[in-house]
């Protein structure tokens, strides 16, 4: 029962967070015109988010280890909330800031804290296949949560809709005050100096650093589309707010059937390290029809065209997140905190980064991002391919 009470809240914080992600990013272009912000500007008030949830989760890695999961869970939820409020009555783009700070702080536990927590008890095979499975409930949220939010903004404005997220994240601290269970059985004693003996541990892992380059770089890329998506589509290419959803509903969707087909059928006849590959295979074949078709002929690619090229890249992310996480953390079991912590603080951190500069080439066109995506991902198939063949690491069967 302790487990799965624990999958169950975990996965519920991590759709509270991924619902203020995809609200976020659907809310830009109202917020953006309610605030007279810049496009760059207004891309930046996402990533100011993400550069809070990196930081945090640094500390949450460590924390969690010697204060226990529970506690900071339950923190960072306090905060999550409180952001999200400040959110609501904000009026201008400082206090704006300041509530995306918030939220980035209380974010920052959901994938660091709650893997750690799984991984506390689930252990190899089974953690992997339990972290799909979040992967793929919580695939369903960016998918789903930009149709409810399309269809709400036809009746209210993005404030409302965000105290709606309010109820729902206060219910879910509501739920873990009560029921989540605590389940770190030794904690550890956390000084600066365990804090970065562990870091360092982690970091000089090779396993860990092959699986972490994979991950980071399209987790990024997916932030950057985030980043961008609903100010290309609404602003540029004439989609309406409240048809945006649909526009985005297919690509999470994918990527919850390639996350389910990676577990159920993939795995089966490959190595998780395969998979990862023919993930990062299917970004790459995506963006670069993208580029060959608008950029090479000279194509017009309107919303549908640009939107169902980029279903490659989605069906990637449904191989490589899940796939990857596990492999991450299963890397360092004795660190599962820092080790989750890092990898999220990588992420968050690259991911801010890849906004702020996706935020000054952005054009309104899908390519920047497309170029972005190609070199990414080549970089990464050049760095493990080098990791093997100079006999840094062996992962390949």
């Amino acid at each position: 029962m302790t487990s799965r009470t624990l999958t169950l809240l975990v996965t519920g914080f991590i759709i509270a967070i991924e619902c203020a992600i995809s609200f976020n990013s659907l809310f830009l272009p109202d917020v953006q015109e309610n605030m007279n912000l810049s496009d760059q500007l207004a891309s930046y008030s996402i990533s100011f988010g993400l550069f809070a949830t990196g930081f945090a989760a640094m500390l949450y890695g460590s924390l969690c280890d010697g204060m226990g999961r529970r506690p900071i869970i339950v923190m960072s939820s306090i905060l999550f909330s409180v952001g999200t409020a400040i959110t609501i009555y904000a009026q201008n783009v400082i206090t704006l800031a300041i509530g995306r700070l918030c939220q980035g702080l209380g974010s920052g536990s959901g994938w660091v804290v709650g893997n750690a927590s799984l991984r506390d008890v689930y252990s190899e095979r089974a953690y992997v296949r339990i972290i799909n499975y979040v992967h793929s409930v919580v695939g369903i949220v960016p998918a789903i949560a930009p149709v409810i939010g399309s269809y709400l903004l036809a009746y209210m404005q993005w404030r409302s809709i965000f105290s709606l997220l309010l109820i729902f994240s206060l219910a879910i601290l509501a739920l873990q005050i009560f029921f989540l269970p605590e389940t770190l059985k030794e904690k550890k004693k956390v000084t600066p100096k365990i804090f970065f003996k562990n870091f360092s541990t982690v970091l000089l892992n090779r396993r860990y650093q092959y699986f972490l380059v994979i991950k980071i770089f399209t987790v990024m890329l997916l932030f950057m589309d985030i980043g961008t998506c609903s100010l290309m589509l609404v602003n540029y290419m004439g989609v309406e707010e409240t048809t945006y959803g649909y526009y985005v509903f297919p690509l999470f969707a994918l990527y919850v059937l390639g996350t389910i087909f990676s577990e159920k059928i993939l795995s089966r006849f490959m190595s998780i390290d395969t998979i990862l590959i023919l993930g990062v295979g299917s970004i790459i074949l995506g963006n670069f029809l993208t580029v060959l078709f608008g950029l090479g002929f000279g194509w017009k690619l309107g919303a549908i065209a640009v939107q169902g090229l980029k279903m490659f890249t989605y069906l990637g992310f449904g191989l490589i997140f899940g796939n990857a996480t596990g492999s991450i953390v299963d890397s360092v079991p004795e660190n599962a905190g820092s080790g989750a912590a890092m990898m999220i603080a990588f992420e968050m951190i690259l991911s801010a980064i890849g906004l702020g500069v996706i935020g000054v080439f952005f054009d309104g066109s899908p390519y920047p991002y497309s170029i972005a995506a190609l070199v990414s991902c080549i970089s990464v198939l050049i760095i493990t391919s080098l990791m093997n063949r100079l006999r840094y690491i062996h992962i390949r069967a």
